[in-house]
Formats: C-alpha cells, structure tokens, sequence
C-alpha cells in the first residue's frame, strides 16, 4: 500500500513535499544573492511553515539552484527552542561554531571554526576576526535561526548581544533569517533591547495561509502517482474544514486520503473525515487560544460571533 502523500506534525524536510510560497523564498533569496548580502525575518503563527520554509532554504539542491551552494557559502540552521533561561550568548554562538564546523566544505574554515571553540572565553572582536578570515576566503555565512523569539526574550541577551552581532552582521558576509511568530521587536524583554539598531538589518517576510489556487496545486501535486482522487464535494469538506492554513490542510488532506486507503463509502469517508479532523484539530486551537494576546482575543470571538450569525448557527 502507497504511503500517505500528505503529512502534518513534524515540519516538512523533503524539498519535493514543499509547496507554494515562491514569492517568499524568491525574496529571502534575492536578498542573499545582491551586494549586501542582506537578512531577512520570518513572521507567522505557528504550524504557519516557519520551520519548512527554512528547511526548503537550508537544502543543497535548492541552494545550489539559486547560487548559493555549499561550496561557496554556508547555511546553519539552529533550533533556538534549546536556548533555556539559563543560558546566554557565548553558549549560543559555541552551538552555532560546532554547527558551521560540521558543515563546511572549506577544511581550513573548518580549522579556523576549531581554533576558536578552543578558547576559554570567545568574545565579539573574536568573532569579528574569525568572520574576516571567512571573508577573505571567499566563503559566505546564513545562519537560519528558528522560533528566534526565545532569543529576544531571554534576559540574558542584552543590548550588547544585538549591537554586537548587527556589527558582524553589516561588516562581514554574514546574513540571518530569523523565524518568530511576532516581528522581532514586539518580541523583546526590555526598551534597551526594543530601541537597538539590530532590528533594521532585516525585511520582513509575512507567512500568510495559502492562497486557494496553492491549496489546489499542493493537493493535486501530492496526489500525482497515487490512485486515489478527491471528488469535488471531498475538496470542498476538505476546505471548508481546514480553510487554506497549510498545517490544518495536511491534516485534512491526510485524514480524507486514509479514508480512501480504507475502503470506505463517500459518505463514510465524509464522516471520518469530519469527526477525525476535531478531534485533531481543537487541542491546537486550544493552544492557538492560550497564546494570543488580548486585542486578538476580542478580535477572534467577534469573528466566531459573525460566523455565527451569518449561518444562522
């Protein structure tokens, strides 16, 4: 039996499962491949795709497509949800070096990465050095840095963290793309922290749900080699279940695609999907409610309330 072309949960590695968001990936992109080098945020809520979209930018053979292969310049993803309270920054930029060293095809950059996880204390003129000789190598450095909010609200991360790295940032051919589910500076502990300069180095890049005719692509797509097909009604109780966030998407996509696998009537798979698909997806909307600020609170209840009465519910 064909193994489910949908997924949902973990984020998606395999480039050939990702879909849509071309105009992002194309502006990330192009503010690596000019002059400056540039770094860009990305900003959305979770399950949105933060982490997929930087394990699509993170991969060799998309990297390589755009100019920016492992030979020339390094990508180092970093999970920043390890970053605890008791940790700070010569502990982060440690994790970041041994994440580099591994990676990189250059031995001597490799060696240079060794040196400097040797010293007792690595400090930013450290890095400054170290960055110069990467430089003069010709080699290029994106350090992908997830759910970056962990960062920006640990307290031991203080304004000279940010000034510090801004300068290594904007002297070296280092670029950041960042993911959090706020811009950065909503994001931080103190007005010190909020009012540094750090946070003009970046564009922001809005992770939004998929427009329709990207649901439509991304279902058809996965369905490719397989010999199951959705009818019009299923795309609709897909749809209108999931709407067009991608997470929910997978999830219904997933669910109806098992339903097919086990053999049951249309209208069978309808109410499998349907009662699957709660039970799922209410503890994240739970979460989704637990973590929204007040103002998104009353925003989110008006809605329901619209709803509500626009269907006669």
């Amino acid at each position: 039996m064909p193994s489910n072309p949908f997924t949902y949960g973990n984020p998606i590695s395999d480039p050939h499962r990702f879909f849509g968001r071309e105009w992002e990936v194309k502006q990330i992109f192009g503010r690596l491949q000019n002059k400056e080098f540039e770094s860009s945020s990305v900003v959305g809520e979770r399950r949105i795709g933060k982490t997929s979209l930087l394990n699509y930018l993170a991969d060799p053979g998309i990297r390589a497509v755009q100019g920016v292969g492992p030979e020339h310049c390094s990508f180092v993803y970093v999970d920043l949800q390890m970053v605890d309270a008791t940790m700070g920054p010569e502990q982060l930029w440690r994790r970041l070096l041994t994440l580099m060293r591994r990676q990189c095809l250059d031995a001597e950059i490799g060696n240079l990465v060794a040196a400097l996880e040797g010293r007792r204390r690595i400090r930013t003129f450290d890095l400054d050095e170290f960055f110069q000789q990467v430089d003069d190598r010709g080699h290029h450095v994106v350090f992908l840095l997830d759910e970056f909010d962990w960062v920006t609200r640990n307290e031991n991360f203080g304004p000279d963290f940010y000034f510090g790295l801004r300068s290594l940032v904007i002297s070296h051919k280092v670029a950041l793309v960042t993911s959090s589910r706020l811009g950065l500076i909503e994001l931080c502990h103190s007005p010190a922290v909020r009012s540094s300069p750090f946070f003009n180095i970046f564009a922001n890049i809005n992770l939004r749900q998929f427009s329709l005719e990207e649901s439509q692509l991304m279902i058809s797509r996965a369905l490719d080699g397989t010999a199951v097909r959705f009818s019009a009604a299923e795309l609709e109780h897909v749809l209108g279940l999931a709407g067009l966030q991608p997470y929910f998407l997978q999830m219904g996509c997933w669910l109806l695609y098992e339903s097919h696998q086990a053999g049951l009537a249309e209208t069978a798979r309808g109410a499998f999907l349907a009662e699957r698909f709660r039970a799922e997806a209410v503890p994240h909307f739970v979460d989704y409610w637990d973590n929204s600020g007040d103002y998104e609170k009353i925003v989110l209840t008006a809605a329901a309330l619209l709803e509500r009465t626009a269907t006669g519910g």
